[in-house]
Order: structure tokens, then C-alpha cells, then sequence
């Protein structure tokens, strides 16, 4: 049986208007470390209606360097502290537990960084929904980085078809391990009296003696989409039609039909 260790209340944090920390979220050692619930809300009350409105505004079909810039001038008017195009290099462990570094050109690159916030957002630009492969690209770069515990991957998804128009798709992870889960459990449990716990997810996976990093995990966050192409694009002469024209040409196919019914 797994124990929860319980340690000092804390209390839960208030959250700015557009979902960013307040000053009154200082609470402990590291006020930076937002707390999942924090996250949650920055990522669907900040970050999605801000990429939303840069789609609305520049329009489908264009590369992800593009969504890229305009993301990072939308969160520096917010006066967030960000950076684009963060190089870092690998570590993994070998079979001994020894830490191994690789070079030769392998080092990663993350789209935008959120230095305060302890977060990363990966971009995309496709005509699809994420992969496999675009979720687990965000959590092999948080595996990597000590120093970030959360992140989101977006997507800015351009394809028309007769179900679907384009939007934003949002999918995030926040890190799990032993410390963070006290103080997810503490929160949660002055919010919900009668709460059950499943402690399975209170520390990383070990899989045949090698540690795999878990994470809480929300996907399926989408934008409302854009109008269809037929409230965008118009046929210049029925904008603009000649009512005399239009029913002559009218009268002109009744008479051809018509002579066409009488040589059968």
C-alpha cells in the first residue's frame, strides 16, 4: 500500500482575471511553480483565445515560424517573460545509471519558452490533428529539462472539408513526481471533502528498472473554427446580378429544354 505523506496546509492560489498568476499567488519558497489547476486555467483562458485570434487574424495555410512570431509578440504584451528557439543539449542515463551526454549535432530547440512560468509550447502547423510523435516530442523535451515542469503543444490546424474548418488544438502536461503531488493532493483536498486518491500516479513509472517520467495530461482543447470558405469567398456576378439578363438567360433554357423535348 502506497502512502500519501500529508505535509503543512496550503492554501489554494488566486488567479489573475486572464488566467495568469496574481501577485496574491505567492505562497511558498518558489511562487513560480504553478500548481496544475494554474496551468489549466492560463492555458485555456490565456493561451488558447490569444492563438485563436492570431489564426482569425493572419488566416490558415501559413508556416509555423509565422504563428511562432506573433505568439511570442502576444505574450510580450502580456509583459511575459519569453524566448523563442531555445537550444539545449541531451543527457540520458545508460545501463550502469551513469549520466551520458550527446552531442554531434543532437542537441533540441524549443519553439517558445516561458522563462517565470517554468513552461514550454511547442507549435505546429498541419492539416491534421496532433500524432503520437507531437505529444511525445513536447514530453521528451520536459524529460530533458529539469527546469521545466509543464508544457503545451499547439497546433494550428488548417483544413477544409465538408465536417471540419481550421482552429486551434491545444494538448498539455504538467510533470508528477513526489514533491508535486503533495501539493496537488493538499489543494485538492480542501476542494473536494469526499475525495479518492489513486496513488498509482504519485512518482515516476520504473519499467524494468529504468525510470519513465509521468505527467497528468489533458488533450482536446480546441478554438471555435473559422467560417466556412462559402462566407468567404463569393462568385463576383451572382454579388451583382442583372435581373433582366438573368431572366432572359431563364427563358432562353425553358426554350431549349422545350426543343429539345419536342426532337425526341
Amino acid at each position: 500500500m502506497v502512502k500519501i505523506r500529508v505535509k503543512n496546509k496550503l492554501l489554494p492560489r488566486k488567479l489573475g482575471m486572464s488566467g495568469v498568476l496574481s501577485k496574491a499567488a505567492i505562497i511558498d519558497a518558489d511562487p513560480s511553480h504553478l500548481t496544475y489547476n494554474e496551468v489549466e486555467s492560463f492555458v485555456k483562458k490565456t493561451i488558447l483565445p490569444i492563438c485563436q485570434g492570431i489564426l482569425e487574424r493572419a488566416g490558415p495555410f501559413h508556416k509555423e515560424g509565422l504563428y511562432q512570431s506573433l505568439l511570442m509578440h502576444e505574450l510580450r504584451k502580456i509583459n511575459l517573460n519569453v524566448i523563442k528557439e531555445m537550444p539545449f543539449a541531451m543527457s540520458f542515463l545508460d545501463s550502469s545509471g551513469n549520466k551520458v551526454y550527446v552531442g554531434e549535432n543532437q542537441s533540441l530547440r524549443t519553439d517558445i519558452e516561458l522563462i517565470d512560468m517554468k513552461g514550454l509550447l511547442e507549435l505546429k502547423s498541419t492539416h491534421s490533428t496532433f500524432k503520437d510523435e507531437n505529444i511525445w516530442q513536447l514530453k521528451n523535451y520536459l524529460d530533458q529539462r529539469q527546469d521545466r515542469y509543464w508544457g503545451a503543444a499547439i497546433n494550428f490546424i488548417s483544413r477544409y472539408n465538408t465536417t471540419s474548418c481550421p482552429q486551434v488544438e491545444i494538448a498539455f502536461m504538467y510533470k508528477i513526481d513526489n514533491q508535486t503531488f503533495d501539493k496537488e493532493f493538499e489543494i485538492q483536498r480542501d476542494l473536494i471533502p469526499n475525495m479518492t486518491v489513486d496513488p498509482t500516479c504519485q512518482d515516476h513509472l520504473i519499467h524494468n528498472g529504468n525510470k519513465m517520467v509521468r505527467y497528468w495530461f489533458e488533450a482536446d482543447i480546441y478554438s471555435q473554427e473559422l467560417p466556412d470558405q462559402s462566407e468567404l469567398f463569393f462568385d463576383y456576378e451572382e454579388c451583382f446580378k442583372d435581373p433582366i439578363k438573368s431572366s432572359q438567360e431563364k427563358i432562353s433554357s425553358i426554350s431549349f429544354n422545350t426543343e429539345k423535348l419536342n426532337n425526341l
